[in-house]
């Protein structure tokens, strides 16, 4: 059980690492990625260390924010290049709800976000 919640707590860590990463590339304050998530500055705080877990729905909102792929977010990542059987639960889970979330909006400019992230047509470092 212990090396499992030790490689939760990396995971959370390397999202919260990519995710920092990010936030500064496009030059966004940690209170703007608070107001985008509909969230507290100190929530966006403890999923940018690790301390928390961030739901698929909130990285699906930074990547189309950021205008990258969901999967820039796992860059580095052991199985994380594996979008099978082998890749971590958050980003099969990640993938699927964008899927719905692509074909549940009219919206053409959603349905098109929603395919550029599911193909990897974000930017890329």
């Amino acid at each position: 059980m212990r090396a499992a919640r030790s490689s939760e707590t990396e995971f959370n860590r390397h999202l919260g690492h990519r995710i920092r990463a990010e936030r500064v590339q496009n030059g966004a304050s940690l209170e703007e990625v608070a107001k985008w998530l509909l969230i507290s500055p100190q929530q966006a705080q403890k999923y940018e260390k690790g301390i928390s877990r961030i739901h698929p729905a909130k990285l699906l909102k930074l990547a189309v924010r950021f205008g990258c792929s969901v999967d820039t977010f796992f860059l580095g990542l052991p199985g994380a290049e594996k979008i099978g059987g082998d890749c971590p639960f958050l980003l099969r889970e990640c993938r699927a709800h964008i899927a719905r979330w692509g074909l549940e909006h009219q919206d053409p400019r959603a349905r098109l976000s929603a395919r550029r992230i599911l193909s990897g047509e974000g930017k890329t470092e």
